[in-house]
């Protein structure tokens, strides 16, 4: 949604840590995979990096970013999280530190987090509706 605005290299440190979210839980849902996907065609992506860096090393990257895309990164993680509608403990630690790390504050944290929420809640709705 916002991640073409992005610099190549905040690009790629974001889609760094969308894929390590992805597999905090040891699980990649059909969902997430679907979402991963859309990120690489919005940010014109094409995945010839490397995906094994630390996540600190992508969090200095993100770090340089000023506050509304920091925000706008921490969203599209947590809508990532809760794409297959199983917000797992590992995920919502890593975002937790995630967001303390590149200082987005509990209150911003809690705010996008019930926006990813109803958003996937209200695709998930919508795909059944058109579905019927």
């Amino acid at each position: 949604m916002f991640l073409h605005e992005l610099s190549n290299d905040a690009k790629q440190s974001f889609y760094k840590l969308a894929y390590t979210v992805m597999n905090s839980d040891n699980k990649a849902t059909k969902e997430e995979l679907k979402i991963l996907k859309l990120y690489e065609k919005e940010m014109a992506l094409t995945i010839d990096f490397d995906l094994d860096n630390t996540i600190e090393e992508e969090l200095k990257v993100i770090n340089t970013l000023e506050s509304s895309d920091k925000k706008k990164i921490y969203f599209e993680l947590m809508t990532l999280a809760y794409s297959d509608h199983d917000y797992a403990k590992e995920e919502k630690d890593l975002l937790t530190m995630i967001g303390n790390h590149i200082n987005v504050g509990p209150g911003d944290q809690e705010t996008l987090r019930q926006c990813a929420e109803n958003l996937t809640k209200t695709y998930k709705t919508l795909s059944v509706t058109f579905n019927k």
